[in-house]
This record gives C-alpha cells, sequence and structure tokens, in this order.
C-alpha cells in the first residue's frame, strides 16, 4: 500500500519547483509574499507549518493556483513512479512513441502555418 505524502510534504517541493522555474531566488519571493526568507525555506523544507493565507500569499506572489500547482506535482509523481516499474526496453518503445507523436505535431503545426 503506498502511503501518500501529508499536505505539508507536498506543498513545500511544490512551492520550490515554481519558484525555480521562474528562476525566483528565496529572498525575492519572500519579499513579494510578505514572509520571512527563513519562514519561507522552512516550508520549501516542510519542516515548518503555516497557515492557509500565508500559503495563498506565497502562491499569489508565484502566480500560480495552489490546487493546479500541487495536482501537477502528484501527476509528475505518478508518471516516475510508472516509469520506475518499466523495464528497459519498454522505456525505450514508450520513448520512441513520445518521439514520433512530437514529430508529428510539429509536422501538422509547420504545414498549418503555410
Amino acid at each position: 500500500m503506498t502511503v501518500m505524502p501529508s499536505l505539508r510534504e507536498q506543498v513545500g517541493p511544490t512551492i520550490r519547483r515554481v519558484r525555480l522555474e521562474r528562476e525566483q531566488n528565496l529572498k525575492e519571493l519572500a519579499g513579494d509574499a510578505g514572509v520571512s526568507y527563513q519562514g519561507l525555506s522552512n516550508i520549501e523544507l516542510g519542516t515548518k507549518n503555516t497557515t492557509v493565507d500565508t500559503l495563498d500569499r506565497i502562491f499569489d506572489a508565484l502566480g500560480v493556483e495552489p490546487v493546479l500547482a500541487l495536482e501537477e506535482d502528484r501527476d509528475l509523481q505518478f508518471i516516475r513512479s510508472t516509469w520506475n516499474m518499466l523495464d528497459e526496453s519498454a522505456k525505450h518503445a514508450l520513448l520512441v512513441a513520445v518521439e514520433n507523436a512530437r514529430a508529428r505535431y510539429l509536422r501538422d503545426r509547420d504545414a498549418e502555418a503555410v
């Protein structure tokens, strides 16, 4: 049976992932969200409980909906765990299929642009 991580364990890494995607450092996000640098660091590490209001300010400063960001991380976790269950030949076949689908998409997109 798989044990789901607690919300606190999920929120911190999600904030960190989004912050890094936006190339924002801790100090910038802390200032934008009105929280302390150390407080934000502890939230990202999952070592500090915080209020919903604080999380609202952080996600607002990041410009993302918290539910969507958490959902994306759950999807990524599922993809990683599924990938890890595949043998090497299945991984290769999947990568080939994805690359072929990408090539078809780009070809069709370019054809529509003409």
